[in-house]
This record gives structure tokens, sequence and C-alpha cells, in this order.
């Protein structure tokens, strides 16, 4: 290869994401050479209150979901698919104790459940170890 057709190495420490990644590539089409963009981020208080409000309700919901499918299992040896675990969380955004995972957006929790229900998948194809509430 000629000089000019080599890609040139990235310098050592610099992270692309996919989109950086793609974005130079299309950027750049008639150039050998990637380019990559580092960004950061730095929230106000209300910005940096929303996506931790999030995770703790994430977390809330995925917990209370595996106490739920872990005592079906060793009580009545029943698996709880994510349909089943849906409906607790729809009740619970309703009950006025913890109408507070109302106030976050539903794909996250749902993902959660989602996430949930590949985990206890893995485990009953023997994949995976079984995992603790954490």
């Amino acid at each position: 290869m000629t000089k000019e057709t080599r890609r040139k190495p990235l310098a050592s420490g610099v992270g692309i994401s996919r989109f950086a990644d793609s974005f130079a590539l299309c950027a750049v089409s008639q150039s050998t050479e990637r380019k990559a963009y580092k960004y950061r981020f730095y929230p106000t208080e209300d910005q940096a209150r929303e996506p931790a409000q999030t995770f703790g309700c994430v977390r809330y919901v995925y917990n209370g979901a595996l106490a739920l499918q872990t005592q079906a299992w060793f009580e009545r040896h029943e698996r709880i698919d994510s349909a089943e675990t849906d409906r607790p969380l729809m009740r619970m955004k309703k009950e006025p104790k913890t109408s507070w995972l109302a106030e976050v957006s539903c794909v996250p929790l749902q993902q959660a459940l989602r996430h949930l229900n590949a985990d206890f998948v893995n485990f009953f194809a023997g994949r995976a170890p079984y995992w603790q509430i954490s």
C-alpha cells in the first residue's frame, strides 16, 4: 500500500462513539483519514436530576420484578414473562404510594423489564448464573 491509501491511526486515548464514527466517515468520504470528536456535557442541577430520578425508578422496578419472579419460581416453580410483569408496573404508577414512577418516561422502565426477562431466559437456558437483588 502506498502512503496515500493507508488509513492514519487515531491518537491513543481518543474514543469514537458509533454516531461520531459514522458522521466522520460520511463527512470525509473522499479522504482516507478518520476523525473523532469528543464532547463533554456539564449539566445543570435540573438536568442532572432527571437521569438520576430515571435510574432510581429503573432500579426500583427491576428489583421489584426480580423479587416477584424469584418468589414465583421458588414457591410455585412458575415462570413469569414480561407481559405479566408489565401489569403490576401499570398498577404501581396509579397507586399513591408509588405514583412517582409516573414522573419518568415509561420506556426505560419497560426496557428494564425486558432486560430482566432476557436474564431469566438465559438463566433457564443455562447460559447465565442466578443473580441477587442489588
